[in-house]
C-alpha cells in the first residue's frame, strides 16, 4: 500500500463495527490522529460545539436562552462517541479486484457528528471495487466561509485542500455531503485565471464527485439483499439545484431489491436546513420543516432518505418534533444496510 507521509504504513489495530471487516483491511498512512481544526467559529459550528458532552451543562443554566439559541437546540446533532478524525491518513483496499482508486473528502462537522455515515460510505465504496484513501491534512471545504462572504478564509481552506488532494493521483475525489460537493466543484471560482491556484482548482473540481453520482457511473457490483420497506427521498438543494443531480440517488434506491420507493411531494423544495439558515432564521426554517414532514407522512414511508448531512439533521429533528416515527438515512447508509451479510 502506498504511503502518503514519511511514516511507514502499518496495519490498523482500530475497528469499524461494520460488515466486511473494513478495519481489518485498512492501512495507516500516518499512525496518528489529526487534531480537530477549524478555520472560524461559524454559527453552526458554535451550536455543534455547545452540544459536546463537556458543554451540555450550559443547557441547564440557561446559557442557550441567553444567547438566543434555545430554539435552535432542537436542531443540534448528537456528538459522536468516536470521531472520524482517527481515519485521516488511512487507506482502505477494495474488496476483490480493484476497479478504481479514490480519495474521500471527510468534511469538518461530519468528522464529529457523522462518523458512522463516513464509515458507511467507505464500506459501500470498497464493497464495489474502490480503493479508498482518506488523505491526512484535509480541512473544511470552505462553503460556510464563502457563503458568509469571508472569501479569504475560503480561499485559504481551498489552497490547503488542493495541496492535499492533488498530491497523489486519484481517479476521483468523493464526498457524501452535497453542500461540500457544490463548494468543491466550484473551487476555481475562488481564484482568478492569472493566479497559480486556478489551474489546480479546475483540475480538482473536475475530479470531484458526489458519492451517488460516482456509484451510478461506475456501477454497483456488490450483492444487495432485499429491504422490504417503504422509502421516500428528499432532494438536497445543493445536489439537485447546485449540482443538477436528480436521478443518481433514485437509481441507487431502485437497485435495492424489494424496496418500495415512493416519490415525496415537492421533494425539490428546501427542508429548511440550508447551511446555517436553520440557525440564523430558525422560525422560518421550522415552518419549512413542518410542511416537509407533513408531505413525508403522506407517503406512508417508514424511512426518509436524503444525500446531505445538513438535510439529515433537519429531517431527523423534524421526525422527532412532529413525532412521525420515521427513520432518516443517507442514501449510502441504506445501501450499506442492504450490503450486510
Amino acid at each position: 500500500m502506498e504511503n502518503s507521509s514519511s511514516t511507514p504504513a502499518r496495519a490498523s489495530s482500530a475497528t469499524i463495527p461494520a460488515p466486511g471487516s473494513l478495519a481489518s483491511r485498512a492501512t495507516s498512512f500516518s499512525g496518528t490522529c489529526s487534531p480537530i481544526r477549524t478555520a472560524s467559529l461559524t454559527p453552526h459550528a458554535f451550536c455543534v460545539s455547545i452540544n459536546a458532552p463537556a458543554c451540555r451543562p450550559s443547557r441547564g443554566i440557561g446559557v442557550l436562552k441567553l444567547l438566543g439559541l434555545a430554539e435552535s437546540e432542537r436542531l443540534l446533532p448528537r456528538i459522536d462517541d468516536h470521531f472520524f478524525f482517527r481515519r485521516l491518513g488511512w487507506a482502505f483496499p477494495a474488496a476483490g479486484p480493484r476497479r478504481t482508486r479514490v480519495a474521500f473528502f471527510a468534511g469538518c462537522v461530519a468528522n464529529v457528528t457523522f462518523s458512522q455515515l463516513n464509515e458507511a460510505t467507505i464500506r459501500v465504496l470498497t464493497a464495489n471495487g474502490c480503493e479508498v484513501v482518506v488523505p491526512d491534512g484535509q480541512l473544511c471545504c470552505g462553503a460556510l466561509a464563502a457563503h458568509a462572504g469571508v472569501r479569504d478564509a475560503a480561499r485559504e481552506l481551498a489552497r490547503k485542500n488542493l495541496s492535499v488532494f492533488l498530491r497523489k493521483d486519484f481517479d476521483a475525489i468523493i464526498t457524501n455531503a452535497a453542500g461540500c460537493g457544490s463548494a468543491l466543484k466550484e473551487y476555481d471560482h475562488l481564484f482568478s485565471p492569472d493566479e497559480p491556484e486556478f489551474t489546480q482548482a479546475r483540475m480538482f473540481a473536475a475530479r470531484t464527485r458526489d458519492v451517488t453520482e460516482f456509484l451510478v457511473a461506475v456501477g454497483l457490483t456488490a450483492r444487495l439483499k432485499p429491504l422490504p420497506i417503504r422509502v421516500t427521498y428528499q432532494d438536497s438543494c445543493h445536489l439537485l439545484h447546485g449540482q443538477k443531480i436528480r436521478e443518481a440517488p433514485r437509481a441507487l434506491l431502485h437497485a435495492i431489491p424489494n424496496l418500495d420507493f415512493v416519490e415525496l411531494p415537492y421533494s425539490e423544495i428546501c427542508c429548511g436546513s440550508a447551511g446555517v439558515y436553520n440557525v440564523t432564521q430558525t422560525e422560518t426554517s421550522l415552518e419549512l420543516l413542518a410542511e416537509k414532514m407533513r408531505h413525508a407522512q403522506s407517503t406512508g414511508a417508514q424511512t426518509i432518505v436524503t444525500a446531505n448531512p445538513g438535510c439529515l439533521l433537519q429531517l431527523r429533528a423534524g421526525a422527532a418534533i412532529h413525532r412521525t416515527n420515521q427513520e432518516v438515512l443517507h442514501v449510502v447508509e441504506l445501501l450499506d444496510r442492504s450490503m450486510r451479510p
